[in-house]
C-alpha cells in the first residue's frame, strides 16, 4: 500500500474511480479536471492500482488558507479496511505542515458525520433551507423586485466582499467559474436581486424537472419575497432556498491546534458535492 500526491499521468485512473464512487459524467470530470486539478489529490495505491482517493482544495477562511478535502472515494471492494482514514490523516499532517487552518469537508450523507467525528471533524458549518411549492403560496405578481443574471466574475466580487465578514468560505475564481460551466445545460447560474438600481442580494439557481433550487441566497430581503419573485420569473413549481443561517450542519472541520482563536461558526456553499 502507497499513499502519495497524485501526478498527470493518474488522470485516467483517479476519473474511473470518481465514475464508480459518484456516477461523474465525463462532461462534469472534463471540467473539475480543467479548473480545479493540480496534481492535488492524494492517491492510495494497492496492488499497482489506485483505489482510493481524495481531492485538496485551497479555499480561504477566516483571512487564512483551510483545504477542504472534495471527492473522498474508495472502490467499493476496499471499503472498510481503513484506506480513507489513512489518506485523511496524511492531508491532516500536511495542512499543518504548511501551517493551514485545517481540513474541512462535506459529509455526503448523516451517517458520514459519525464516521468523521471519529476522526477528530466536528460540526461547524450550517446553513439553512427554505421550501416553497406553487400550490402552498399566494403569489401575488406584484414584486417590484427583479432578477438580473451575472457572470462569475461579477459574482466572485459580491460574494467575496460580503462573505469576508460573515466567516464564509471563499474560493478562487476558477471555483465558480467550474460551478457556472456545471450547470450551463440548464436554466440557471448567478444573479442579483434588483430593486431599482439597488442590489438587495445575490445568489445561484438552476432548475430541473419544473423545480428551481437556489443553493446559496444571501439578501436582505425575505425569503418569501424572493420566491414570490422566482415564482414570476421562472415556470416552476417548487423553489428550495439555502441561506447562511445557523440551523442545519452541512460541513465539519479539524482544527489545526496552532490557532487559538478560531470562528464558533461558519458557512460553507459550492461545495461540489
Amino acid at each position: 500500500m502507497t499513499i502519495r500526491f497524485s501526478n498527470h499521468n493518474d488522470i485516467p485512473q483517479i476519473r474511473n474511480l470518481m465514475k464508480i464512487v459518484f456516477g461523474d459524467s465525463d462532461l462534469y470530470l472534463d471540467l473539475f479536471f480543467k479548473y480545479k486539478y493540480n496534481n492535488n489529490a492524494l492517491v492510495l495505491e494497492y496492488k499497482e492500482e489506485i483505489v482510493s482517493a481524495a481531492f485538496l482544495l485551497p479555499a480561504q477562511y477566516d483571512g487564512k488558507t483551510i483545504l477542504y478535502i472534495y471527492g473522498c472515494a474508495t472502490l467499493p471492494q476496499y471499503r472498510g479496511i481503513g484506506f480513507m482514514k489513512e489518506i485523511l490523516d496524511l492531508a491532516y499532517q500536511y495542512a499543518i505542515q504548511q501551517q493551514y487552518l485545517g481540513l474541512c469537508l462535506v459529509p455526503a450523507t448523516e451517517q458520514l458525520f459519525h464516521y468523521y467525528e471519529k476522526l477528530g471533524f466536528e460540526n461547524h458549518f450550517y446553513h439553512q433551507k427554505h421550501i416553497f411549492k406553487w400550490s402552498e403560496f399566494n403569489c401575488t405578481k406584484d414584486s417590484n423586485l427583479l432578477v438580473e443574471t451575472i457572470n462569475y466574475e461579477h459574482y466572485f466580487e459580491i460574494r467575496n466582499s460580503f462573505l469576508k465578514s460573515k466567516n464564509g468560505i471563499l474560493w478562487d475564481i476558477n471555483h465558480l467559474k467550474l460551478v457556472e460551466k456545471e450547470y450551463v445545460q440548464q436554466k440557471g447560474g448567478f444573479f442579483t436581486i434588483q430593486k431599482g438600481a439597488e442590489i438587495t442580494g445575490f445568489g445561484f439557481f438552476y432548475t430541473s424537472n419544473f423545480k428551481t433550487f437556489i443553493p446559496e441566497l444571501c439578501s436582505s430581503q425575505k425569503k418569501e419575497v424572493i420566491a414570490e419573485t422566482f415564482f414570476n420569473y421562472l415556470e416552476t413549481n417548487y423553489i428550495e432556498i439555502s441561506t447562511p443561517e445557523n440551523e442545519l450542519c452541512n460541513g465539519m472541520i479539524k482544527w489545526n491546534p496552532a490557532f487559538e482563536q478560531k470562528p464558533k461558526s461558519g458557512y460553507l456553499a459550492f461545495s461540489l458535492e
